[in-house]
C-alpha cells in the first residue's frame, strides 16, 4: 500500500516537473527574444548617428572595420558591435530584475 503512495507520488512529482520546465522554457524563449528586440530597437538607432555630417552613419562603419594581421581579416567591427548590444542587453535584463525584486512581490530573494 505504501509502495503504491509513494509510487503515484513520485510520478506525480515527475509529471508536474516536466510540464513547469517546458512552460519555463517557452516563457523564457519568449522573454529572450522581447529583450533582443527592445535592445536592437534602443541600440540600432544610436549606429545611425552621423557625427560628422558625410552622409554616412559613422557607428554602422565601425562594423566594417576589419584587421588583417599576417594575412588573415579579422572582422573586429562586428565583434566590438556585437559587445556592445550585449551589455546593453545585460542592464536591460539588469534594470528588468532589480525593478521586479524592489517593487513587486514576484521575487522575493
Amino acid at each position: 500500500m505504501v509502495s503504491m503512495r509513494n509510487d503515484f507520488l513520485v510520478k506525480f512529482v515527475v509529471k508536474k516537473a516536466v510540464v513547469a520546465s517546458a512552460i519555463t522554457y517557452l516563457i523564457a524563449s519568449q522573454v529572450q527574444s522581447l529583450a533582443s528586440l527592445t535592445v536592437d530597437t534602443l541600440v540600432e538607432p544610436l549606429f545611425s548617428i552621423d557625427l560628422d555630417r558625410d552622409g554616412n552613419p559613422d557607428l554602422k562603419q565601425l562594423e566594417k572595420f576589419v584587421v588583417k594581421l599576417f594575412g588573415i581579416k579579422f572582422p573586429l567591427g562586428k565583434l566590438i558591435t556585437q559587445l556592445i548590444k550585449f551589455i546593453v542587453f545585460l542592464f536591460f535584463i539588469y534594470i528588468t530584475l532589480t525593478f521586479f525584486m524592489e517593487y513587486t512581490n514576484l521575487i522575493k530573494i
